[in-house]
């Protein structure tokens, strides 16, 4: 494993994101850290785990909008985003594209 570290505060800035939203990522398993107290509440994210979470966001990326789905499907997007919230259309929250996101794999479900 590579010696370098980010803090949350490094990532989040790496990202364009707040750092309650990389600290939502870690509560949720997606971003891997080490913790380097006994209280559990410090964090340090190695460049390898930083990585994998990059890699891993950009093949969550390459997918539908809600306006690709509505306009595929011929339905309003309120509707695409209804089956969403519903659970009847898997997607992800993507943060770059300001909405949700849905697999190919999912769509085809």
């Amino acid at each position: 494993m590579n010696d370098k570290v980010y803090s949350v505060q490094d990532v989040a800035r790496m990202l364009n994101a707040d750092r309650s939203t990389v600290y939502a990522w870690i509560i949720k398993g997606r971003l891997k850290v080490l913790i380097t107290n006994e209280k559990g509440k410090k964090y340090v994210i190695p460049e390898e785990y930083f990585n994998e979470f990059v890699t891993s966001r950009e093949k969550e990326s390459s997918g539908y909008s809600v306006t690709d789905i509505s306009k595929k499907l011929d339905v309003c997007e309120e509707t695409v985003r209804r089956w969403i919230k519903s659970g009847k259309l898997k997607a992800i929250l993507n943060y770059r594209r300001d909405g949700y996101l849905v697999t190919e794999k999912d769509l085809n479900k």
